[in-house]
């Protein structure tokens, strides 16, 4: 489980602009000996190539592959900041988690989040707070890790799936998170179970509607999926799933 202390937050953060909340963000890394100096660089970079905001308010910046080099310790580091910072596309973030993390260890990382990502009145919780104990307490009571004993399809809905699709990721980077994030809240927009295969057989069937299932299928451009619904609403939820991903998943084609 994921515990943080104060030296891992910032609260009543300001700042103008979305490099100037890197900043914040670098700083805190820096000072907790999770990077060396040059990362917060990698950071511009990967925003130059993709936006990091995530959802319902949370950006979560990090380097770009290059920029593991100069990770010394796996960490984060949040900044909260109350009065948003435009983070491009139309989306404010309130709460900034910068992550320093190789690869692996990044998706170790989001698994913990996963909780709270769902959960919007934590979050607005953790927005809003003044006090860090307060934060620091329902943060760490709202990261545990992912219950992932669903996250296998079922032998039932494998033989009795009402509705089946193969979909090729156009995405420059792939389902990175931005994408990934955006297709779980599809999902669970929906009642129907929805499951989900790369198609080249790399791997089982997981449940869509987890973040961090669709990140572990590590899916590149033009890379395809498949994907197979059981439910009152499933040819529904597949033609949305068909429609955004035709859309780029927030991202332009």
């Amino acid at each position: 489980m994921l515990i943080l202390s104060e030296k891992n937050i910032a609260l009543n953060c300001y700042a103008q602009t979305k490099e100037d909340a890197l900043d914040v963000i670098y700083k805190g890394l820096l000072e907790n000996q999770n990077v060396s100096i040059g990362f917060k660089a990698k950071m511009l970079a990967r925003e130059k190539q993709f936006s990091t905001y995530l959802m319902n308010g949370i950006a979560i910046p990090h380097a770009n592959r290059e920029g593991q080099n100069f990770v010394k310790k796996t960490g984060i580091f949040i900044g909260q900041f109350k009065h948003g910072v435009n983070w491009g596309e139309g989306n404010n973030a309130y709460l900034v988690i910068g992550i320093a993390a190789n690869s692996e260890e990044h998706l170790t990382l989001l698994r913990h989040l996963t909780h709270l990502l769902k959960n919007q009145e934590k979050i607005q919780q953790l927005i809003t707070t003044d006090n860090a104990k307060d934060f620091l307490e329902i943060f760490n009571l709202s990261n545990s890790p992912t219950n992932n004993t669903h996250s296998q399809i079922s032998p039932t809905l494998l033989n009795t799936a009402q509705t089946e699709t193969t979909v090729t990721i156009y995405n420059q980077h792939g389902l990175h998170a931005r994408p990934a994030a955006i297709l779980a809240r599809l999902a669970n927009q929906f009642c129907s179970d929805i499951y989900v295969c790369r198609k080249d057989g790399k791997n089982k069937w997981v449940n869509s509607k987890s973040l961090i299932s669709l990140l572990n299928l590590s899916i590149q451009y033009q890379e395809q999926l498949k994907f197979m619904a059981q439910g009152e609403d499933a040819k529904q939820a597949i033609a949305a799933i068909e429609q955004s991903i035709a859309e780029g998943l927030g991202e332009p084609r």
